[in-house]
């Protein structure tokens, strides 16, 4: 099966003569790709092998660079005895979504090594470890072929039986009986996986070691691994947008699978999913891999994963952020903190930010409650360059976070703990809470920022430089505390069940909205309306809820700290928000000057961007939802003195045109607001004014910040 496509284009070439030159050519293509050492290494098949991968618009699985899958494999495989040849001989990882198989053949790569510095052979028990101990599945069947090429190759001149590199079924099977979901079967804790190389109808093939009677089944036992390491299928369970593709599930919708198939297959997976503790509907393949992980480790076993990084930030992934903080420990995260998207990801060829993660399952043995689980959150500044740099950052993060104790987010803002490699600094990492809670430390270079953030929610103005706090306490509150948030723009206007229909806006609009995110034209804190409602029929009640809701104030829900200028700003008549900026109703007029003024200074800038979700690199998202639990300034305790000089000071720079936020530190106008608003409205001493502006420099160069 490994070279049958390549006899297949032999098979298609009918001119001998042309056939000839064919393969003369390609003998000298391969000759050079060996001198210049390319196939020693992984890049090669697994670049190429995705190029030709027509499915992965569907299965949306990503090729893990050979750098990254070296430093998950390093900092994943546990440190055991590895001179004791049966702990080689026992330990049991696994890949259920293999690919091409990087992963895998990191840690076999890694272990093999481990056992032979030790002073034991690894060559010799080649067949035991492919035989019994490496566990590879994917549903493609040329991914399997290169996996099983790959491990291979390791020791070329071993043979062994059967493999465990297997292709599970996936879609229809037993003459259409049945539909399976490939490596997800697992959850239903009793099936049997067909392996790489099916067994023919007499029951007889060649085999590695000559003809015979072989058997192509294996078993797969649930808490039976010692380590599972993946980067899984990011695809969501929601129906297909392909053109053409109407009434199919863009999971299912590879393979051939027909849109009843497809419709079956989604059935299933709902049924293989209902109890796993960490499934979530939205984020649905990912989520679920994860439950099988977690199903298969044994107790002490090793969770290694290439995830998203919004499975640590986004509402969605809250069920496996609880799973985290409740079964396991020892936990590590690696992220990049970068310019640019591509720079952010672990995988090759996407734009999504990427995050490793390392932890140990709990053993229900050992379980300690009450204790509040931490990870040692790791930020680069960059991934390594190749697999000999991986190597070292991985030793440099196993030999730094065993230091105690590495500083933590509720430290003062001293940064974290340096990461250093070679003499020079390459990270820095920081012992954080965990809990089903966002993770707003992601994607933060410099953790001092981080640090001065997690105490600006806490009332502190706790500068970089300063050994202690301010004396002035600031009363912050979450947003949901003090103001009512407005509605999701689904219950305004976006779907069939909403309560208004959304028309370009008219000389006296009946229900004004701001509905769109425009740069160019939202520089100042006053906004105009640019849209407005006409209540459908039978959603009136739920029409006249929303209005009652209305205000002046709004929060956007994106912002690109590149262009977009503001996080907050006023409306010049009361509106019911919108997509890009929902609103915030307060008291008074006078409170919601106040509000928008304080989301704009340096200190609500941050504030924002530090407790909004970056999965995207240089842009910060909030949900409705998570406006409510945003800290900010509660303008509902400013005296009236106080809310007059807001108000003073918001009609004298309502027109006033700020630079996008990226750039706050050299805006002349946003300086202007950060004096008067500590100096006039809260009544802080002139010497803090120098610490806001350092740390306004400091904050515009982070990367996911600064202008490109």
């Amino acid at each position: 099966p490994i070279y049958s496509i390549a006899v297949s284009v032999m098979e298609a070439i009918q001119d001998l003569y042309i056939a000839s030159k064919f393969i003369h050519r390609l003998f000298e293509t391969t000759q050079n790709l060996i001198d210049l050492g390319v196939v020693d290494t992984h890049d090669l098949c697994g670049v190429v092998f995705q190029r030709f991968m027509t499915e992965r618009k569907y299965l949306a699985s990503f090729y893990t660079r050979p750098e990254s899958a070296s430093l998950l494999a390093h900092l994943a495989v546990p440190e055991l005895e590895w001179s004791d040849p049966n702990v080689y001989r026992n330990f049991k990882f696994a890949d259920y979504a293999c690919g091409t198989g990087a992963l895998v053949h990191g840690v076999y790569q890694r272990i093999s090594h481990l056992h032979e510095f030790a002073g034991g052979d690894p060559q010799q028990l080649h067949a035991h470890v492919m035989q019994e101990n490496i566990t590879a599945a994917d549903i493609v069947p040329s991914a399997a072929h290169l996996t099983a090429t790959l491990l291979s190759s390791l020791f070329p001149n071993q043979t062994y039986e059967p493999s465990r590199v297997v292709v599970p079924d996936y879609g229809l099977i037993d003459d259409g009986k049945r539909v399976c979901l490939g490596s997800l079967e697992l959850l239903a804790e009793e099936e049997q996986f067909s392996t790489l190389f099916p067994n023919p109808s007499d029951g007889k093939l060649i085999g590695p070691k000559g003809e015979g009677e072989l058997t192509y089944q294996m078993t797969v036992s649930t808490g039976s691994q010692d380590l599972v390491i993946m980067n899984p299928p990011y695809t969501r369970s929601m129906s297909d947008w392909i053109d053409g593709a109407h009434g199919t599930w863009k999971p299912f919708n590879a393979l051939g699978n027909t849109a009843d198939t497809q419709r079956r297959m989604r059935e299933r997976e709902r049924q293989l999913t209902a109890k796993v503790a960490c499934y979530n509907g939205y984020q649905s393949m990912p989520s679920a891999f994860c439950g099988v992980a977690d199903q298969m480790l044994k107790d002490n076993g090793t969770f290694a994963f290439v995830l998203p990084m919004t499975s640590l930030q986004g509402v969605s992934w809250r069920k496996f952020r609880g799973m985290l903080a409740e079964r396991y420990s020892e936990i590590m995260v690696i992220n990049i903190s970068a310019g640019k998207a591509t720079e952010c990801a672990w995988s090759a060829d996407t734009a999504l930010a990427e995050v490793l993660i390392i932890a140990t399952k709990n053993s229900s043995k050992n379980e300690t409650p009450g204790t509040s689980p931490r990870a040692a959150l790791v930020s680069l500044v960059s991934r390594p360059l190749n697999n000999m740099l991986a190597a070292e950052y991985a030793q440099a993060i196993r030999t730094t976070t065993r230091k105690q104790p590495i500083r933590a987010l509720e430290d003062g803002p001293y940064g974290g703990t340096p990461l250093i490699v070679g003499g020079e600094l390459v990270g820095e990492v920081l012992s954080v809470p965990v809990s089903e809670k966002s993770w707003h430390t992601l994607g933060i270079r410099d953790f001092s920022l981080a640090q001065f953030a997690h105490q600006l929610a806490l009332g502190k103005l706790w500068f970089p430089r300063n050994k202690t706090p301010h004396s002035a306490r600031l009363s912050i509150e979450l947003i949901k505390n003090f103001a009512k948030v407005g509605y999701a723009d689904n219950n305004i206007a976006n779907n069939q069940t909403a309560a208004y229909q959304r028309i370009d806006l008219t000389d006296d609009p009946n229900f004004p909205m701001v509905w769109k995110n425009v740069s160019g034209r939202q520089r100042s804190l006053i906004f105009n309306p640019d849209q407005e409602g006409r209540v459908k029929n039978g959603r009136e009640d739920l029409a006249f809820r929303i209005w009652e809701r209305r205000s002046n104030s709004l929060v956007a829900r994106e912002v690109s700290f590149a262009s977009q200028s503001l996080v907050s700003g006023y409306a010049m008549e009361p509106v019911i928000g919108g997509r890009a900026w929902p609103n915030v109703q307060l008291d008074s007029p006078a409170h919601e000057k106040a509000f928008v003024l304080w989301g704009n200074s340096t200190l609500g800038l941050i504030s924002y961007w530090y407790n909004s979700s970056r999965q995207q690199v240089k842009r910060g998202m909030v949900t409705v939802t998570d406006i409510g639990q945003l800290p900010w300034l509660d303008v509902t305790t400013l005296s009236p003195t106080q809310l007059n000089a807001a108000e003073v000071l918001f009609d004298e720079l309502k027109t006033k045109r700020f630079e996008p936020v990226g750039k706050a530190c050299d805006d002349e106008t946003r300086k202007e607001l950060d004096r008067r608003l500590l100096a006039e409205v809260l009544g802080l001493p002139q010497k803090v004014q120098p610490a806001i502006e350092r740390l306004s420099r400091k904050w515009c160069a982070e990367p996911s910040v600064a202008p490109a």
